[in-house]
Order: C-alpha cells, then sequence, then structure tokens
C-alpha cells in the first residue's frame, strides 16, 4: 500500500490500483507516512493523526470494536483488488485528537514501528509514541434510554 496527498492510500494487487479513503475510515486523505507492525497491521500517518488498517472483514461494514482479528483477512494478501471490492471492507481505527488521543500533523516519513510494536512519529511540534498493545479498548454497547423526544421544544413521544 502507499499513501498519497489527496487520495487516501492505493493498494495495487499487480493489475489494478483501489483506493481508500476517509470514506472507508481513515483520518484524513493526505497520508504522509506508512509503517507495518509485526501483526501485519497498516499503519498511517496523515495530517488529523494515525489511522491502522488492521486487514478487512468479509462482507459488509466494519465494526472493529466487535470484529476478532482471527477472522480478518490481513492486510497483505493475495487476494485481488476486485475479489475485495466485491466481498471485503477494510477495518479502520483512527487514534488522533477527535478521540482523545493527542496526535495530528504527522510528518512526512515520520514513522517508526521499533521491535516491541511501539508506533513513533514525528509530528508538527512534538515526538510521540503510541503504544497499541497497552490500549483497553471496551467492546459493550453502551445501554442507551431515550427517556423523551422533543422537537422545538414540544414533546413528540
Amino acid at each position: 500500500m502507499a499513501g498519497n496527498r489527496g487520495g487516501g492510500v492505493s493498494r495495487f494487487d499487480g493489475n489494478c490500483f483501489v483506493n481508500y479513503t476517509t470514506i472507508n475510515g481513515l483520518t484524513n486523505n493526505i497520508v504522509v507516512s506508512v509503517a507495518e507492525d509485526k501483526n501485519g497491521y497498516l499503519w498511517f500517518g496523515t495530517n488529523e493523526g494515525l489511522t491502522v488498517l488492521k486487514g478487512f472483514k468479509k462482507d459488509g461494514p466494519a465494526d472493529s470494536a466487535k470484529q476478532g482479528n482471527s477472522q480478518l483477512l490481513t492486510a497483505d494478501n493475495e487476494v485481488s483488488n476486485t475479489g475485495i471490492a466485491e466481498h471485503y471492507a477494510p477495518v479502520f481505527e483512527k487514534y488522533n485528537f477527535r478521540n482523545g488521543y493527542p496526535i495530528r500533523d504527522v510528518n512526512t516519513n515520520s514513522m517508526y514501528i521499533d521491535s516491541t510494536g511501539v508506533v513513533w512519529a514525528g509530528t508538527a511540534d512534538r515526538l510521540i509514541t503510541f503504544d497499541y498493545s497497552k490500549l483497553n479498548k471496551n467492546i459493550e454497547l453502551p445501554h442507551v434510554v431515550l427517556n423523551a423526544v422533543k422537537i422545538g421544544g414540544e414533546k413528540v413521544c
């Protein structure tokens, strides 16, 4: 996969390219750094933080919070782009200032993943480290109850 300035990331299967953009889950379409970790995940540095491509989920939109990694087709696979486009959806996770991580403005070619899996990235104002293995993800869906619905200040139900 290759990042590009404005078009997201491109995957070449030997015959054709397919592009993945913010519509598919990237934090930003300006991808300036790419690195692969020991799990085969592809990390993309953008103007708005980090995005990790964990792989491709068969049939339907990605729900990375519930998706088991063993069910994913890895990012580096032999399936053609046509096969992926027809039967798989990319599983992206975003890490940036919008969801609580102090990551933005990753510099061009500034990412490195060390032997322990820690992502290092130079940004506009600092060097950040991001240890994906230390994330404590809550995969439980919240219990939501609506007590009332109002439109224009008037209760409709």
